[in-house]
């Protein structure tokens, strides 16, 4: 089993990273923290774990963070189950993975393992939606999105890591790039929800609204596509693909608009730059939650926060 760490300046939380993965109870363990070359951030507390569990890679050239993902994964990570613990966030679970483990040994067709997290920002804190204990097929999960249940939590999913790496796990350059690998590869085989609250997610704060981040965030949209295409070639029918498809970039889209919206002038260039990417998706602009989204960004809400 391999948790992967990718870090960037981050010595400090990633030491608290790396110290939650080696808490974990399973004793086939190996972890792996990989710097995606900090030009100050050095890692000397990381270095002086002594634990033969953990490796630490500096990597000699920036490749950005799901390159770092990508590479880590394929080229560094040996278990036949793998995780991505990003260096900002940590686990507060020990049992964790062994209970996975055991969970997967129990159903060879399982192919990911899913748990919860609390998510916390700078104000609030909350604790994500979950089925409860049960196993689903990939496919019957994904014609059920967008139901937030079952939303995966990046660092609270174990998966096959050779599965993983032949379908190209992390190829996307875009913020959902775990999205876009762990639900293809959901359908190829059943999904495993565990009922336990397994680490910390931080959300940080001060992402400043600007013509880059409403293209980051509508590009993001572009990760369903591939996602039913995978799956109706694996069995999904198309009308079923097509229409979760449509219905997650719709989702999406709204909960974007607080985000790249928080004035009249950036939500128009947003619709402009959606309308053209994303045609499909103004078609849930008539949506009450929606619509009161957009209000909201037009009396200028969102900018004041």
């Amino acid at each position: 089993m391999s948790i992967i760490i990718p870090t960037y300046e981050q010595e400090e939380l990633a030491f608290q990273a790396a110290m939650s993965a080696l808490s974990q109870d399973y004793p086939h363990l190996e972890v792996v923290v990989v710097d995606d070359a900090s030009p100050s951030a050095r890692y000397a507390s990381i270095q002086a774990i002594d634990d033969l569990r953990l490796r630490f890679v500096r990597r000699d050239s920036n490749v950005g963070r799901t390159e770092n993902y990508r590479r880590s994964l394929r080229d560094l990570a040996q278990g036949d189950w793998a995780m991505v613990l990003d260096g900002d966030d940590y686990l507060t679970d020990a049992s964790f993975i062994s209970a996975a483990i055991a969970a997967a040994a129990a159903d060879p067709g399982v192919v990911i393992v899913a748990a919860r997290t609390e998510t916390r920002t700078s104000d609030r804190s909350f604790v994500t939606d979950h089925p409860g204990d049960r196993t689903v097929t990939g496919l019957a999960l994904l014609s059920a999105l967008p139901d937030t249940r079952y939303f995966f939590q990046h660092l609270a999913v174990l998966y096959r890591r050779p599965q993983a790496v032949a379908l190209d796990f992390y190829r996307s350059a875009t913020i959902s790039s775990d999205w876009e690998s762990l639900y293809r590869l959901a359908s190829h085989g059943n999904v495993r929800f565990l009922d336990r609250v397994v680490g910390v997610w931080r959300i940080h704060s001060g992402n400043a609204s600007g013509s880059r981040e409403r293209q980051a965030m509508i590009d993001n949209l572009d990760i369903w596509e591939p996602v039913y295409t995978e799956a109706v070639a694996q069995g999904l029918p198309a009308t079923v693909a097509q229409q979760r498809c449509t219905a997650m970039i719709r989702y999406m889209m709204r909960q974007h608009i607080p985000r790249v919206a928080r004035s009249w002038a950036d939500l128009r260039d947003y619709l402009v730059a959606l309308r053209r990417q994303h045609p499909s998706a103004l078609m849930g602009m008539a949506h009450c939650p929606t619509l009161v989204r957009l209000a909201l960004a037009m009396t200028g809400y969102y900018g004041k926060r």
